[in-house]
């Protein structure tokens, strides 16, 4: 029997509690191996051009922002760019889900949750990565302060998961994560090498 791979269609991994202190922020426990959800094809936002605008995903709820490393895998599965991007998650609807144990879907994978800069080739090395809102720093953060590193979440992923060319992963979160509102401006950047490789602009509005 023979089952037709569908193309075309990238997923997002994204890495649960990589940063200590964003764990320990959120009142849990990191893991000692790579734990990961899923972020489907419609939650991924690409903003080639750097600059942008996207609604409120719930204005009625708390929606936080998590500033994060994101690497897109390659052909032979192995990174082969390297971007900016935003976690956003939905806390009023995640909360509901860790009290009844239930998926968290509805918290993570909404649609335009996982907003993400213009690409640059992946070049291994350290990666720094931070976001101001409304010209403020509210995350900081280095792919040194990382639990698990990238090599390491590559090969979770292909032991446990079957991971396709053109996928993008979310490395996880430094603290320092907080609520968005209607009207925020928020640049998230991503740096290699004491220069900008990714930048994201983006205008919350209603």
């Amino acid at each position: 029997m023979q089952f037709l791979a569908i193309i075309g269609m990238a997923m997002g991994w994204g890495v649960l509690r990589n940063y200590r202190a964003h764990a320990e922020e959120m009142g849990a426990e990191p893991s000692s191996n790579p734990l990961f959800f899923l972020m489907p094809p419609a939650s991924l936002l690409s903003f080639e051009s750097g600059i942008g605008e996207m609604p409120h995903p719930s204005p009625t709820c708390t929606v936080h922002h998590e500033v994060e490393i994101v690497f897109r895998i390659g052909h032979n599965g192995y990174p082969d760019a390297v971007c900016v991007g935003l976690d956003l998650t939905n806390r009023t609807e995640q909360e509901l889900a860790k009290r009844d144990g239930l998926p968290w879907s509805d918290a993570k994978g909404f649609p335009n949750s996982a907003p993400h800069g213009p690409w640059s080739p992946y070049e291994a090395g350290v990666f720094e990565v931070q976001l101001s809102v409304n010209g403020v720093m509210r995350q900081q953060g280095s792919s040194n302060m990382m639990i698990h590193s990238i090599n390491r979440i590559i090969e979770a992923l292909r032991e446990r998961f079957d991971p396709q060319p053109g996928d993008l992963v979310f490395t996880g979160t430094p603290s320092g994560v907080g609520p968005i509102q209607l009207g925020d401006e928020m640049v998230a950047e991503l740096h290699q090498d004491g220069r900008c490789i990714s930048r994201l602009h983006l205008h919350i509005h209603a």
